[in-house]
């Protein structure tokens, strides 16, 4: 059970990470790839849970060896797609942030 667990929520965003990576082709440094894994792994667990309470009307998980086989379909299914529309807002918006002394 802890297993399926660790699977379904952690697993998907090492996945969309590497994905991210192959397709950017550039270094990245610590720090980015931390900070880029923590947002791939709330996009990814919001979605499919959004998926699976909204569309499948489940609003219990129990993490089964079927629903981590699910669970995993789903999120490789959305790992391109979340992957792709972070890597197009990162090339068009630029945030930049200054602090100031007083």
């Amino acid at each position: 059970m802890l297993f399926n667990k660790v699977l379904c929520l952690l697993v998907p965003a090492i996945i969309a990470l590497y994905f991210y990576e192959k397709i950017i082709n550039k270094k990245k440094t610590i720090k980015d790839l931390v900070c880029m894994y923590f947002i791939f792994n709330f996009l990814i667990n919001v979605f499919c849970y959004s998926v699976i309470v909204f569309i499948f009307k489940r609003a219990y998980f129990l993490y089964s060896e079927q629903f981590t086989i699910k669970y995993m379909l789903l999120s490789l299914i959305i790992i391109p797609i979340i992957t792709i529309v972070i890597i197009v807002l990162e090339n068009n918006f630029k945030i930049s942030v200054e602090t100031v002394k007083k």
